[in-house]
């Protein structure tokens, strides 16, 4: 009867695969963002993945950091402002971080990541130096 619990316990918590876009990005690479709503970003923004099914978001102005809860190509995340500095990129900073919890779908190719949500909003990632 324990074993009957156990193990699908055992299974749910160790077995199951990563099928976030955490998976598919790779721990190692770093995203900066080239585009907000199809215009052009100069800010240094970057993207990373650092552990299963987690998201780490930089940019001058702070850092926010999550989980991601969807399979792909869904996008769900459960996203926390870290301690935000002042800086001039702010407007930016705000507006990131409001886009990106609205986001619900995401594309990976290559080195490019694709964030949209239901109403056509876009934030568009590379690999990079």
């Amino acid at each position: 009867m324990l074993c009957d619990v156990i193990l699908p316990l055992i299974w749910l918590t160790f077995c199951q695969t990563d099928e976030t876009l955490a998976a598919y990005a790779g721990r190692d690479r770093v995203f900066r963002l080239a585009e907000m709503q199809d215009r052009p970003v100069d800010e240094a923004v970057t993207l990373r993945f650092p552990a299963r099914k987690t998201l780490e978001l930089r940019t001058t102005c702070g850092q926010m950091a999550g989980r991601i809860t969807a399979p792909l190509p869904w996008f769900a995340l459960s996203l926390e402002r870290g301690k935000d500095q002042d800086c001039d990129a702010r407007a930016l900073h705000d507006n990131l971080y409001n886009l990106i919890n609205g986001m619900h779908l995401a594309e990976i190719a290559g080195d490019t990541i694709l964030l949209q949500d239901d109403h056509g909003a876009t934030l568009l990632f590379r690999a990079g130096d």
